[in-house]
């Protein structure tokens, strides 16, 4: 899955992308001076591909999201600490890719055969 990789480097950039979504916290740490947004349970709707958006906000705003599992700011400036991994989903995990991946494999078969 590709889409382009949102520019961002404060945490007001991904507060919009996370408004209203209860699966996503966040975390703030006096003592160490970070927040942490992250996600404490994902839904069908809590990642969706940036792609699928007709509307660029909309596309950037789901992109963002997909930053948001980790992700670390500085408490007094907002930018950003600490990133995490591109998100990514393993073969299986959503319909689409489950037939994709079949398909995959069956061509490895056929090929070897």
């Amino acid at each position: 899955m590709r889409y382009p990789f949102p520019h961002a480097s404060n945490i007001s950039d991904y507060l919009p992308a996370i408004a209203g979504r209860d699966e996503f916290i966040i975390k703030r740490d006096e003592k160490s001076g970070i927040a942490i947004i992250n996600y404490v349970f994902a839904t069908d709707t809590s990642f969706p591909d940036p792609m699928s958006f007709d509307d660029p906000a909309e596309r950037r705003l789901a992109a963002l999201r997909r930053d948001c599992r980790g992700i670390k700011f500085d408490l007094e400036t907002g930018a950003i600490v600490s990133r995490p991994y591109n998100k990514f989903f393993n073969c299986q995990v959503r319909h689409h890719q489950l037939c994709l991946c079949h398909r995959r494999v069956f061509l490895l078969l056929r090929v070897r055969l």
